[in-house]
């Protein structure tokens, strides 16, 4: 009589090893998904493994970002001055606190969006205002800055022509101001992102004027839109570094204001699918 042992994975255990081990690796990467896409049922116990097992180790609320030399929050923002010292050091940029530092990360770029960029940098270097930038990908646009920005190149400003993930975090981390395309910015959500890091979203849309500033039309009435409208837009840049540089109380206390926001599904999102579905439901 022959007896035949077998150490296969049924089909079943297989996704949920393979489940398993990606929750795994996002922890250990160190991570913080603000959504898990859940495909198929194949993958359908990551939604129990996450709650179960896993939701204590992504510190979920808290700012953990591997990628800083020191994290901070709204309670204590000692970290973010050293967050802009090792960014103007890593950059070999002028290491002084007190230099007003503007970042904008982008993933394409317009050529009216190009002119006010650069009616915003002649205005703003005069001021002695640092300035990053940096393309989110492989995009030309980084190039077409480097070459239509070639006259007003200085000490002052920096072009990085390659997407490094940690240094992305620590441009958002290091700056003062992010200069956004567009504050309806569902690719990279750089206006949701500056505020989680303490750094004012000013948009790239250019005017001198107090009352004629760009506001965004695209913008729904979601709750992070309508603060956002109500406490960003009407501010161009020259203005932000005005607050910045003479009014530093209020501009820390805007600042904290926006880092303690919560602009999460569980905070709108959630309520309005549920609505959506009772509603669907109960025809």
């Amino acid at each position: 009589m022959c007896f035949t042992i077998s150490y296969e994975l049924s089909f079943d255990d297989r996704f949920a090893y393979f489940s398993r081990a990606s929750l795994d690796y996002i922890v250990k990467a160190g991570k913080q998904p603000d959504v898990l896409h859940i495909h198929n049922w194949e993958t359908s116990i990551i939604g129990p493994l996450f709650w179960d097992v896993f939701v204590n180790q992504f510190s979920l609320g808290s700012f953990s970002d591997k990628f800083l030399p020191q994290n901070y929050s709204a309670d204590n923002m000692k970290g973010k001055s050293v967050c802009k010292v090792s960014l103007q050091q890593h950059l070999g940029l002028q290491e002084k606190t007190s230099i007003v530092l503007v970042g904008c990360i982008f993933s394409e770029i317009s050529d009216i969006e190009l002119e006010n960029l650069k009616t915003l940098i002649r205005m703003a270097s005069r001021r002695g205002v640092q300035f990053v930038f940096m393309s989110s990908g492989q995009t030309p646009g980084l190039n077409m800055l480097l070459e239509y920005f070639e006259e007003l190149k200085d000490e002052n400003m920096r072009f990085l022509n390659k997407y490094d993930e940690a240094l992305a975090h620590l441009v958002l981390a290091g700056s003062d101001i992010m200069l956004c395309p567009s504050f309806d910015d569902t690719v990279l959500q750089v206006p949701l992102k500056a505020m989680r890091y303490g750094a004012m979203p000013i948009l790239l849309s250019f005017t001198d004027s107090k009352s004629g500033h760009f506001v965004d039309s695209d913008l729904e009435g979601t709750k992070f839109s309508r603060y956002i409208r109500d406490t960003f837009p009407n501010m161009p840049l020259n203005q932000a570094i005005d607050e910045l540089k003479n009014n530093p109380s209020k501009w820390d206390k805007k600042i904290v204001d926006a880092m303690t926001k919560d602009f999460s599904w569980d905070a709108e999102c959630c309520d309005i699918h549920i609505s959506a579905y009772t509603a669907i439901k109960n025809l």
